[in-house]
């Protein structure tokens, strides 16, 4: 299926846990396709292209009209490309990571101006976002897509893949406190830690960790109840994000 002459070569659902939180806003394809909430889709284009976009549209469920931002999340980049993103009638340089004003959608209305911009600049390989979208007014009332921009063809025979750094929290959602289980990359140098941020992106925990793989626990009953991403970070590089959710 081509859209807006990028290939869609996959949905791959990630499954969540149903937060129980009110969501008032749902993710559809160009085509008409439901995004899941934290579903991840994948973007490929020819080796040697400049740019590669990401189209989603954004549905508003509620009774009332929302003030809907953008939030996107740097996963996992590869060196030397860059990313930028479209919201409404703008576009931001790579340096924003919140869209600064929200847009109106009226009740059962879809906006369609949403587009993430990746520019390999010579880079094959995959790099992985995420975009949070928001009530500018409530922003626990939000919903999350992965894109993945793939610059190059996939091929047949592939080396076997390295082990790569992974993050889990439990129980998610939490009450006084979570479980986080983390494991880096091998043969890593540096620092490494646990960082808590809550939707607009100010930090609220950051847990230092020495050991190639093991399990922390944070206690979040310091923290109001709603939606939060942990990451793993390695000399300041986010290596993975995931939600967390605080009762």
């Amino acid at each position: 299926m081509v859209m807006k002459k990028h290939l869609l070569i996959g949905i791959f659902f990630i499954a969540l846990i149903n937060f129980g939180f009110g969501q008032s806003l749902s993710l559809t394809l160009t085509d008409g396709t439901a995004i899941e909430n934290g579903a991840t889709v994948e973007f490929i284009e020819e080796p040697g292209n400049d740019i590669i976009e990401s189209y989603v549209n954004v549905t508003n469920n509620a009774n009332n009209a929302l003030d809907v931002k953008v939030k996107k999340i740097e996963i996992d980049l590869l060196e030397n490309t860059m990313n930028t993103f479209c919201w409404g009638e703008s576009c931001f340089p790579p340096s924003t990571f919140v869209s600064p004003n929200p847009i109106t959608i009226d009740p059962g209305e879809t906006e369609d101006s949403f587009h993430g911009e990746y520019y390999p600049q010579g880079n094959d390989g995959t790099s992985s976002m995420m975009y949070v979208f928001f009530d500018s007014n409530n922003p626990d009332d939000s919903v999350s897509v992965y894109v993945d921009y793939t610059s190059g063809y996939v091929g047949v025979e592939e080396e076997p893949e390295a082990i790569k750094p992974e993050i889990n929290a439990y129980p998610n959602p939490a009450g006084d406190y979570t479980n986080i289980d983390y494991t880096l990359p091998p043969d890593h140098q540096g620092q490494a830690r646990i960082a808590v941020r809550n939707v607009l992106g100010a930090m609220v925990k950051s847990v230092p960790v020495t050991k190639d793989a093991a399990k922390v626990r944070i206690n979040v009953n310091d923290l109001k109840e709603g939606v939060y991403f942990y990451t793993l970070v390695l000399n300041n590089e986010l290596l993975i994000t995931r939600k967390l959710v605080v009762r």
